[in-house]
């Protein structure tokens, strides 16, 4: 009887159910709901979406060198991102980060290091945890690049960029964040979940920048999301 419950659970460890469809699988998203996914195909857009038209028209803060994500923000990356932050379901930071790391990016020019964007303490007290950080480490393991959540302190609690404009996102992002450690490294990658305008991840490259203005920086995010004109 032992050995039938032990296998029982066995079995169970290794057939979890997709988050998305809750059928038996092996992966976090089984091959069905993966293979019908959106998603940028890094190959056609030169390693760079600021090689993409659409996407570089609505970005207002471009001053980075690259820029990489899975897709735009839809269905099921929504899904999987408001279940994190709002429910806790933090099973699926680690679906998203497995997702992203199908990205075919070229692996002779990563960046040495990641750097999540961080969120005010205030925020993170109430939250309990970072998302852009729980997924970023993920991240950051499977590409065996420094993972450096200490870089940056955001210092001014600002209001949630969800509901604003884009010259509200530029003005509600500018000024907070600051450097808190140094960094010993030439090209990192900035983490966030989700970019609209780049006004946020605009700003963490200015103070980094500030001190080290020389280094390249990639921007890593989930999904882009276009203005909604």
């Amino acid at each position: 009887m032992f050995n039938g419950i032990k296998g029982w659970f066995g079995w169970l460890a290794i057939n979890q159910q997709c988050v998305l469809c809750h059928q038996l699988s092996k992966a976090l998203v089984c091959p069905y709901c993966f293979a019908d996914l959106p998603r940028f195909n890094m190959q056609n857009e030169a390693q760079n979406l600021l090689c993409n038209p659409k996407i570089l028209r609505e970005l207002k803060v471009i001053n980075f060198d690259r820029l990489f994500a899975m897709s735009e923000y839809q269905w099921p990356y929504s899904y999987l991102l408001s279940g994190l932050k709002f429910n806790r379901k933090v099973v699926f930071a680690q679906a998203l980060s497995e997702l992203f790391c199908h990205l075919e990016l070229a692996h002779t020019d990563l960046p040495k290091a990641l750097v999540p964007i961080p969120l005010h303490p205030s925020r993170m007290a109430s939250r309990k945890y970072n998302q852009a950080s729980i997924i970023g480490k993920n991240i950051a393991k499977h590409y065996c690049l420094k993972f450096l959540p200490q870089t940056l302190q955001r210092v001014v609690n600002s209001q949630a960029q969800t509901r604003l404009n884009s010259a509200q996102r530029m003005k509600n992002a500018q000024g907070i964040f600051t450097m808190a450690h140094e960094l010993d490294v030439d090209h990192i990658a900035i983490f966030d979940d989700v970019i609209t305008t780049g006004a946020t991840v605009g700003a963490a490259v200015d103070a980094i920048r500030a001190q080290f203005p020389d280094i390249k920086i990639d921007v890593w995010a989930l999904c882009i999301t276009p203005e909604r004109r």
